[in-house]
């Protein structure tokens, strides 16, 4: 796991803990509605999720690293991100690319799926 996370492109200074319990891969983008709506509660809960244990790497939707940075910008969000058309993306553990956003899964430090939190799947983000 840790390898897949040291290798992904980063838009921002912050990298993830290498040694987290669990890790919340969140598909999101600027240009959605649900995923905006979300990213209050997502940044608010970060700190609080990082003493649990559990890391969040944010994979952006968005076409160009400039929207992902305004979009993260906008929330004061301070968690790790990538573009999720980066290449590396596809070799994350358990990460499976969500055919809507917000795209949410669990997965543990070896990347076995905890939880889907697919908005398709009617589970909570």
């Amino acid at each position: 796991m840790a390898e897949a996370l040291v290798d992904l492109p980063y838009l921002t200074d912050t990298r993830p803990n290498l040694k987290a319990k669990q890790y919340k891969y969140i598909q999101s983008a600027s240009w959605c509605g649900p995923c905006n709506g979300k990213m209050p509660g997502l940044v608010a809960s970060y700190k609080a999720l990082k003493k649990q244990g559990v890391e969040i790497i944010f994979l952006s939707a968005d076409d160009s690293a400039d929207k992902a940075l305004a979009f993260l910008k906008k929330y004061n969000a301070d968690f790790p991100v990538v573009l999720r058309s980066a290449p590396e993306v596809a070799k994350l553990p358990g990460h499976v690319h969500s055919p809507t956003l917000p795209g949410v899964r669990l997965v543990d430090k070896n990347g076995k799926l905890l939880d889907d939190g697919s908005p398709m799947r009617g589970r909570p983000n």
